[in-house]
């Protein structure tokens, strides 16, 4: 069963696809030696029992404004989050990073046994956030997590292994090839010069894209690794087939994608 949460500017969505406007997602997980990644439910993350029991499990969460109002979100969040989130000036920019900053203290919160609003979490010398050793103990080495949000939808990833999740609304951008050049490695973008129809291009720029994201995400590097140092296959499933340095990449690491550039016909309305 899908996490339903209760938050009341906030959907919680079965399927992402159900959200009103055209994206893509991605996601990133490190695997141990001999793992494969399953989705677990958030009360059984860290249940040792359940099965299998070996491998890494993960929780993936997607939400999409029931409004944009953000007052329900801030008791959520710290006092620093919420004068943070008053500082955007757009109402939508505000609801999202609100709505994903409240949703995953409340996941974390579950999983650690407290009020949202008492989950520490500080950032690494990269400006990774994660959570607080000091306030944690032990569990911040089994309990990793990311979020990310865009204009109509917000999503939160949570992990035992280190995890990036990435959304972007997609649209037509201008300059879609130089971008292309500066971010993607050799292989990227011939895919992406082979594409025949327009749609096609987009489609593949989003998807290697926030694959892009989710993994340096994951990793913790951010901005500061080499965009052009990682490939990805561009048809499914989704497979880092170049690493710098890594002969096999594909045994670390385990991605999921999903494009929705036509959204649902049939879906709730928020």
């Amino acid at each position: 069963m899908p996490l339903s949460l209760p938050l009341r500017s906030v959907r919680s969505l079965s399927d992402p696809r159900e959200a009103r406007i055209q994206f893509a997602t991605s996601w990133a997980v490190e695997l141990g030696a001999g793992e494969t990644p399953h989705i677990a439910e958030i009360e059984s993350l860290l249940d040792d029992s359940a099965e299998p029991s070996a491998g890494c499990r993960l929780h993936v969460w997607y939400g999409a404004p029931v409004d944009e109002d953000v007052a329900p979100l801030m008791p959520y969040l710290p006092p620093l989050e919420q004068a943070e989130v008053r500082r955007f000036q757009i109402s939508s920019h505000r609801w999202s990073v609100a709505a994903a900053r409240a949703a995953a203290r409340m996941q974390l919160a579950e999983l650690l046994n407290c009020a949202p609003e008492k989950v520490s979490i500080v950032r690494d010398p990269l400006g990774k956030p994660k959570l607080d050793p000091a306030a944690h103990g032990a569990l911040v080495e089994r309990i990793h997590f990311n979020i990310s949000h865009t204009t109509g939808l917000v999503a939160v990833a949570i992990a035992t292994r280190r995890i990036g999740i990435d959304v972007e609304a997609v649209m037509s951008l201008d300059d879609m090839d130089g971008i292309a050049a500066a971010t993607f490695a050799p292989p990227m973008l011939e895919a992406l010069k082979s594409a025949r129809q327009p749609s096609e291009r987009i489609a593949l720029f989003y998807r290697f894209w926030t694959l892009g994201e989710a993994f340096i995400k994951a990793t913790g590097q951010g901005l500061a690794q080499d965009l052009r140092s990682f490939a990805f296959s561009q048809v499914d499933p989704p497979l880092l087939t170049h690493l710098d340095g890594i002969r096999n990449p594909t045994q670390r690491w385990a991605f999921a994608t999903i494009d929705a550039t036509s959204p649902v016909a049939d879906g709730p309305s928020a």
